[in-house]
């Protein structure tokens, strides 16, 4: 009897150490796992706003354009008017700022000229900041300038 309840204990003790390596070895799995998707989605949506980097200096409502001719640059008039309303940029701050400007206004339509910071949308206040340079059109005095694309988003 002495010998049979020894092996019983000798059982469960067995099982328990099983349970609790199996325990460790799941919550440990389990960081690794989350950690993993963690890293994968920020490289998911790095690339999804190096695209939106890439695809903001395309979009019609900005592109320089002059009846079918279309350029490589950023019309800063369609930018003082430009909806953000009408587009759904999610949580993330676009902006553009002219370089090279000792002085620093936010553009209005009252202030358009003498200005060199575009708010193009404005949803977050802190984050990661992706930047791409840009070449700025000025059709009042047909000017070139360049310019700073800066998209920033909470991560």
């Amino acid at each position: 009897m002495k010998k049979a309840e020894l092996q019983i204990q000798e059982s469960i003790l067995a099982i328990f150490i099983f349970f609790v390596i199996l325990g460790i070895s799941l919550i440990f799995f389990y960081q690794y796992q989350n950690s993993s998707i963690k890293s994968d989605m920020l490289r998911y949506e790095q690339t999804r706003y190096y695209e939106l980097l890439a695809n903001i200096p395309n979009m019609p409502e900005l592109r320089c354009s002059s009846l079918t001719d279309e350029q490589d640059c950023i019309d800063t008039l369609k930018l003082v008017y430009f909806n953000p309303k009408e587009h759904d940029f999610g949580e993330k701050s676009i902006k553009i700022s002219l370089l090279n400007q000792s002085k620093t206004a936010l553009c209005s339509q009252s202030n358009y000229p003498d200005c060199n910071i575009y708010l193009v949308y404005n949803k977050a206040n802190s984050g990661l900041i992706i930047t791409s340079p840009v070449s700025l059109y000025y059709p009042l005095t047909n000017e070139y300038k360049p310019g700073l694309l800066e998209i920033k988003w909470q991560a």
